[in-house]
């Protein structure tokens, strides 16, 4: 598909921007990461959780991999037409069942929804 490919600079404890601080993978190493374009700009990983939202969601980092695909799913709409706000309702409709539980399923998108206007990754610039 349309990717992206970057090098990240992974510093270990107190040193290296923000952006690549909260970035799980590492160890003070380079990481070549390949990225969906829809993820250049926002430095999420497409496969794996900051350690920012491991911190602000710690029920949600407990089984991360349904919650990216949320997260994903979320960022993807966004970017799809940055340009136009994008409400709960529009970024919760048509999730991929990443929980079986589907109150599970719609606590997971409002907190990943919060989480990603309270950060700017999504509904900003």
């Amino acid at each position: 598909g349309d990717e992206v490919r970057a090098v990240l600079e992974v510093e270990g404890e107190g040193g290296g921007s923000s952006r690549t601080r909260m970035h799980k993978k590492g160890g003070g190493k380079r990481v070549l990461a390949t990225l969906p374009s829809f993820a250049k700009d926002i430095w999420l990983p497409y496969d794996g959780i900051t350690v920012l939202e491991e911190q602000e969601l710690p029920t949600l980092a407990l089984a991360p991999t349904p919650y990216i695909s949320v997260r994903n799913h979320m960022l993807k709409k966004w970017h799809g037409d940055p340009m136009t706000y994008l409400t709960l309702e529009e970024a919760t409709s048509d999730m991929p069942p990443a929980f079986e539980n589907p109150q599970a399923l719609r606590m997971a998108g409002r907190l990943a929804y919060a989480f990603l206007c309270r950060y700017g990754h999504i509904n900003s610039g």
